[in-house]
C-alpha cells in the first residue's frame, strides 16, 4: 500500500491518497489439481492471503461436479472448506475466491480431482451349517466368511426364519458368528446375510437352508411304586417308577407331583433320579402322584396320575420308663437331681414328663434318644412323704404308663433317726468298764446321741 502527501501553502488543508493490493492468488489446493483416488471425505484446503500487511482476507467457495463450479459459500475466514461426503469414482471441481477487508478480490483458478472407486464388500460365503445341511442341533450358531476387498470395515444385515424369503432379524452385526437362540426341533430354516462396508456400498448375500435334528420325547414314566390303586402302604416308601428317552445321549430329569388332592402340585423338579423320598407320610390316607419326564433338549412326557392309600398307623408307644434314679430323702427348698429312661419299640424320639407328688410336674422335656437317659432336679418346699414317678410319649403323642414310684421324705423322721441311733449307742455302751455306773452310761448315751442326731439331720 503506497502513500502520497500533497501540501499547499495558500492551502489550510492537505489530502493523502494510498494504493491498495489485492489478495494473493489461491494456490497450493488439497487435494492437488488433476489427482485421483481421492478419498470421499476428503477436506479441501489452499494457501492464501494478502501482500498487505494488516490486511484481513475472506473466501467464496465454489464446489461442485460441473465444470464452472457453483457458489457455495462466502466469508469464510479460514483456508480450509469440508464439502461433506462425497460421492465414489466422481470428477469434482471448485475454485476460491480471495476478499480483501477494502472490497478487493482475486478469482482463483478451477482446481479438479477424482475420487476413489470403492469396492462392495465380497460376498458372503462358507455359511455354516451348511448350505442344505440335515439333522442340524438345535443350538447351533451360524456364521460365515465375509470381508472386503478395500479393507473397508464390514457390518452385515441378518435375514433368518422359516420363510424361504427370511425377515430381517438382526442388523450392523459385526461379527461373523451370530446366535439365533434354541432353534425347533424338525425344522426347515433359511438364511441369508448382507455385508454393508464403512462407505455403505453393500452385497446381498445368497439364501442359505437346513433343517435341524428330529428329537423323540422321553419315554412314558410307568411302573409306578408303590403301583397304581396299591393299599396298605408304607408311610416311609419312597416313590419309584421306570423312564429313559430313545435317543442315545439324552439325559432326562423329572419333575414330580404329590398330595392328597387328585390334581397333585409338584413337589419337586429336575430330578435326576427315578427314585423319591417323600418323607414320613399320613397314615389312612389317598395320595395321588405323577411322573413328568424332560430330556436336556426341552422335549418333555407327561406322566399319568396315580394314586395309592397308606396303611392304618400301627405305631407302638415307648416301653413304661424306669422307677426314677436319685435321693430317697432330703430337706426341703433345696434341689435334688433325678433320672429315668426308656425304649421306643419303633426308634422314634422320646418325651418324659416327672410327676413330682407335690401338685407339679415338670411337663414334657425332649425330644430324646430312644435309650437315652433323662436327668431332672427338682425342688420341693413342704415336709412330708413323697412317690416320684415318670412317664414317656413319641413324637405321635402315644403315651407310655407310668413309671414305678420312687418314695421320699422331706426330711427324714428325726424319730426314726433316734430310734437306730439309740440301739447303736446301748450297744456301745455295754461294753465299757464303767458298766455299772448308770449315771455315766445314761449321760454319754444322751451325749452322743445328741452330736449324732444334729450332725446326721444337718446333711
Amino acid at each position: 500500500m503506497l502513500f502520497f502527501t500533497s501540501a499547499f501553502s495558500n492551502l489550510t488543508s492537505s489530502k493523502e491518497i494510498f494504493l491498495n493490493d489485492p489478495p494473493y492468488l489461491p494456490s497450493s489446493p488439497n487435494p492437488k489439481n488433476e489427482s485421483i483416488n481421492v478419498d470421499v471425505t476428503t477436506i479441501l484446503n489452499w494457501t492464501g492471503g494478502d501482500p498487505d500487511p494488516g490486511d484481513t482476507v475472506v473466501y467464496d467457495i465454489y464446489f461442485g461436479t460441473d465444470s464452472n463450479p457453483p457458489y457455495i459459500t462466502n466469508s469464510l475466514s479460514i483456508t480450509m472448506y469440508n464439502p461433506g461426503r462425497l460421492e465414489y469414482i466422481t470428477q469434482y471441481y471448485w475454485r476460491i475466491d480471495a476478499w480483501d477487508n477494502h472490497g478487493f478480490s482475486t478469482t482463483g483458478p478451477i482446481w479438479t480431482f477424482l475420487t476413489v472407486e470403492n469396492n462392495p464388500p465380497y460376498l458372503p460365503s462358507n455359511p455354516n451349517p451348511a448350505n442344505g445341511s440335515t439333522s442340524v442341533d438345535v443350538n447351533t450358531a451360524l456364521s460365515w466368511t465375509g470381508g472386503d476387498p478395500d479393507s473397508h470395515p464390514v457390518v452385515y444385515d441378518i435375514y433368518f426364519g422359516t420363510d424361504s424369503n427370511p425377515p430381517l432379524l438382526a442388523t450392523n452385526q459385526s461379527s461373523t458368528i451370530y446366535s439365533p437362540g434354541k432353534l425347533d426341533y424338525n425344522t426347515q430354516y433359511y438364511w441369508r446375510i448382507d455385508a454393508w462396508d464403512s462407505y455403505d456400498n453393500s452385497t446381498t448375500g445368497y439364501v442359505w437352508t437346513f433343517l435341524t435334528v428330529d428329537n423323540n420325547p422321553p419315554y412314558l414314566p410307568s411302573n409306578p411304586n408303590p403301583a397304581n390303586g396299591s393299599t396298605g402302604v408304607d408311610v416311609n416308601t419312597h416313590l419309584s417308577w421306570i423312564s429313559g428317552d430313545p435317543d442315545i445321549g439324552d439325559t432326562v430329569l423329572y419333575d414330580v407331583y404329590l398330595g392328597i388332592d387328585s390334581n397333585p402340585l409338584i413337589v419337586a423338579t429336575n430330578h435326576s433320579s427315578t427314585t423319591y423320598d417323600p418323607g414320613e407320610l399320613n397314615s389312612s390316607t389317598q395320595y395321588y402322584w405323577r411322573i413328568d419326564a424332560w430330556d436336556n433338549k426341552g422335549t418333555s412326557t407327561t406322566g399319568p396320575k396315580w394314586t395309592f392309600e397308606t396303611a392304618i398307623s400301627t405305631n407302638d408307644p415307648p416301653d413304661k420308663p424306669s422307677r426314677p434314679i436319685g435321693r430317697s430323702s432330703g430337706k426341703i427348698r433345696r434341689s435334688y437331681s433325678y433320672s429315668s429312661s426308656t425304649i421306643d419299640p419303633d426308634g422314634d424320639q422320646i418325651f418324659y414328663k416327672f410327676d413330682w407328688d407335690d401338685g407339679t410336674d415338670s411337663g414334657w422335656f425332649g425330644p430324646y434318644s430312644s435309650g437315652e437317659t433323662l436327668y431332672l432336679s427338682h425342688v420341693w418346699s413342704t415336709s412330708g412323704s413323697y412317690s416320684i414317678k415318670v412317664k414317656a410319649k413319641d413324637e405321635h403323642d402315644a403315651e407310655s404308663l407310668w413309671s414305678d414310684p420312687l418314695p421320699i421324705r422331706m426330711p427324714m423322721n428325726q424319730q426314726s433317726i433316734s430310734s437306730l441311733f439309740f440301739r447303736l449307742l446301748t450297744r456301745l455302751t455295754d461294753h465299757l468298764p464303767f458298766k455299772g455306773l448308770l449315771f455315766n452310761s445314761i449321760l454319754l448315751k444322751s451325749l452322743t446321741f445328741r452330736l449324732l442326731t444334729d450332725r446326721f439331720l444337718d446333711t
